[in-house]
């Protein structure tokens, strides 16, 4: 018996040597043959489990580069458009009041703007005056151009910047023909008098500004589709100047040249603006 244990215990000695140069000699070979693939791999410890893979990473890849455009979350363009619809019931129930006789007053008040009026202290009445519709109808000027370039535009930019650019357009237009039209009463300009004095609301300055942010937009995006767009419509409202009956409405055409001017400039301020920070970021 003594003689079988020793006999086992040899046998079992010279297993566990023969085993383990059996794993050196695997080791080594997987070792030459890993590093004649590819170095990294060489470098990697095989059948640790703990020090890595067994095959190197691809390399990540680089951020994408250009404009980012974020769609925004689930139902943002439904948000945009109750947005809109709830700035455009303001100018309807305010046009309505002015047309009410009871209310007339309190409304031509805060929204009656002219030069006249201008000059007496009433600096409110320059923005509110975009809100006061002289007609108020279903279907006409005013609503046309609501639905097809306010609201295109609200829904793409956001109802806030389309808010600026409205009322950057009306404002710049107006106080632009109020000095003229002031200037004119203090020279005593028997032309510019009427000008002076006559009743100047509605939102068609600030709609034109809005076309003029569309088509910067469009200039963004495509050269010559945005100038086309710019070329068209300053060609539409210059055709509006040459057959214009007097003075007011010959102003009326410039204010809205002058109102598509200033949101053409502002929408492409802000596409600067969004390009340099695209590029800050890497993305």
């Amino acid at each position: 018996m003594a003689y079988w244990g020793v006999a086992m215990a040899d046998s079992v000695r010279s297993s566990s040597s023969g085993l383990a140069a059996t794993n050196s000699g695997s080791t080594k070979l997987a070792g030459r043959i890993r590093s004649r693939i590819h170095p990294k791999i060489a470098a990697t410890p095989v059948g640790t489990g703990v020090s890595g893979p067994l095959l190197p990473l691809p390399p990540s890849r680089p951020p994408a580069r250009g404009r980012v455009v974020n769609p925004g979350p689930p139902g943002s363009e439904l948000v945009r458009f109750l947005g809109v619809a709830a700035f455009l019931t303001i100018p309807v129930a305010l046009s309505l009041f002015n047309a009410d006789g009871a209310t007339h007053d309190v409304a031509h008040t805060l929204a009656g703007y002219s030069p006249e009026r201008l000059v007496h202290g009433a600096v409110w009445t320059i923005p509110l005056s975009a809100l006061l519709l002289p007609n108020v109808r279903m279907i006409g000027p005013t609503t046309i151009y609501t639905l097809a370039f306010l609201l295109p535009y609200a829904l793409m930019r956001g109802p806030v910047r389309a808010l600026v650019v409205f009322f950057t357009g009306h404002i710049v237009a107006t106080v632009s023909v109020a000095v003229i039209a002031i200037g004119g009463h203090v020279a005593g300009s028997a032309t510019l008098e009427p000008l002076y004095r006559a009743l100047d609301v509605g939102a068609s300055a600030g709609l034109a500004a809005v076309v003029g942010g569309l088509a910067g937009v469009v200039l963004a995006r495509s050269r010559l589709a945005g100038i086309v767009v710019v070329a068209g419509v300053a060609g539409y409202f210059l055709v509006g100047l040459v057959r214009s009956p007097g003075i007011v409405h010959e102003t009326a055409e410039v204010q809205h040249l002058l109102a598509l001017g200033a949101g053409l400039l502002v929408e492409r301020h802000w596409n600067r603006s969004d390009r340099a920070a695209a590029a800050e970021y890497g993305t």
